[in-house]
């Protein structure tokens, strides 16, 4: 056998042995919000090149928006789990969401065979988009985050968009998306992922890691006149001027290379945006999403 035919035997077998499975499991987490579930669904199903299973997990805070998410997950047919109880000292949003990661991990993301994804509630494709090529040869790929004092600097990943090839992954059940202190420093949610990049990356490991970051509509202002050149298209770009119009104390955030469309920004309304303001936000968003819809399915 040639070195040629050598290579791509070994390329079929490496694809096969990562991609086990072919659907990608996608897990999101919802609080009080079952319209996004809805607008999860209709952007999955046109935008997504890839065969995926959506997984909604039920973090309601009261048995009344537990039904309704219940009833959506089933209108839709996607599976829901509930999660459990939080404890008393850990029902601030940051530590439910912690929570529930950590459940949906143990429940059926440690032991997926093939890529998982965890994406938050509020966060959509806009574009033709594949998770499957966006993860490309990395095992892990997510929103760069950082903290730093005088003497460190610890870097890690929020849970806003992960990937993970849950086939490649060493040590896949020591990665933790707790928040807290690392190293004398305070972290959000995700800062407890520094440990697993530290021992897994750079190692004897060699997890291949690719990190993004989220850009708010707010800082795009004063490139309002080189949206097309930086890659936005035109509905991006009237998305972004409608939105900018609006609001410009908290935007909206866009990832993975302009794919994708983050609602709040960056937590849940951590701006404390008045109720009107969220409102507009929300019916700007479903005019962008419908009118990507129509360019796209054409």
């Amino acid at each position: 056998m040639n070195n040629t035919k050598m290579i791509y035997l070994l390329l079929f077998f490496y694809s096969f042995y990562s991609y086990s499975n072919s659907k990608i499991l996608i897990m999101t987490y919802v609080h009080s919000s079952p319209h996004f579930i809805e607008l999860h669904d209709k952007t999955f199903k046109t935008f997504l090149k890839d065969e995926y299973e959506y997984v909604v997990f039920n973090d309601a805070p009261n048995l009344g928006m537990s039904r309704q998410m219940e009833e959506t997950c089933k209108k839709l047919n996607v599976r829901c789990f509930r999660v459990p109880p939080h404890k008393p000292h850990r029902q601030s949003p940051g530590h439910r969401h912690m929570d529930g990661i950590q459940f949906s991990l143990e429940k059926i993301g440690y032991d997926y065979d093939g890529i998982v994804v965890m994406i938050d509630a509020d966060l959509f494709p806009v574009k033709p988009f594949s998770i499957a090529e966006y993860l490309g040869a990395n095992d892990l790929v997510g929103d760069i985050q950082f903290r730093a004092d005088n003497t460190k600097l610890i870097t890690y990943m929020s849970p806003l968009f992960v990937i993970l090839n849950m086939n490649t992954l060493p040590n896949k059940k020591s990665i933790s998306f707790e928040g807290g202190f690392i190293q004398g420093l305070p972290c959000d949610v995700g800062g407890s992922i520094y440990h697993y990049l530290k021992n897994n990356v750079n190692t004897e490991n060699h997890v291949q890691l690719k990190f993004y970051q989220a850009l708010s509509t707010n800082r795009l202002i004063k490139h309002k006149d080189n949206l097309s050149r930086l890659g936005y298209d035109d509905i991006s770009i009237k998305f972004i001027s409608a939105l900018l119009s609006e609001s410009k104390a908290c935007g909206m955030q866009f990832i993975a290379d302009n794919n994708l469309v983050h609602f709040y920004g960056g937590g849940s309304n951590w701006c404390n945006q008045p109720q009107v303001i969220l409102q507009k936000k929300k019916l700007i968003l479903i005019d962008y999403i419908d009118s990507a819809i129509k360019k796209y399915s054409k």
